[in-house]
């Protein structure tokens, strides 16, 4: 018998990662169910590949040597996904955008490593010049 808590509605054991304000005896499945479906956002792929790369970034600029638990850190954001969708995302930024993000195997958390960028400026003729 395991000495963690379980759902009080499904009875499936509850993650030790908890966000807060999160309900203490529901899983995060059934608090979404319980809120509502109008209250949270499902994405598709391209645009969750756009909200993991927002959330790698501003974790990256605030703390840049600790990883993050991206999915929590997206449920605040009241964006639904779960572990397998947050993975694809992240493998889809290491392999078209070429960014390096860093997991340590068993332990929960990414963190943004280093990343392709350009800025680009504006001449006086209106053209983009690349620095």
């Amino acid at each position: 018998m395991s000495d963690r808590p379980a759902c009080r509605r499904c009875g499936a054991l509850l993650s030790a990662y908890r966000l807060e304000g999160e309900p203490e005896d529901l899983c995060a499945a059934c608090a979404a169910a319980q809120a509502g479906p109008e209250e949270w956002s499902v994405l598709d792929p391209e645009r969750l590949v756009l909200a993991v790369a927002g959330v790698l970034a501003s974790a990256a600029a605030e703390r840049p040597d600790e990883a993050i638990h991206v999915r929590a850190a997206l449920e605040a954001r009241r964006i639904l996904s779960d572990s397998v969708d947050v993975h694809l995302a992240v493998e889809k930024l290491r392999r078209r955008y070429g960014w390096r993000v860093a997991a340590i195997e068993g332990r929960s958390g990414y963190r943004l490593a280093a990343w392709p960028f350009r800025f680009t400026r504006r001449c006086r003729e209106g053209h983009a010049v690349e620095d």
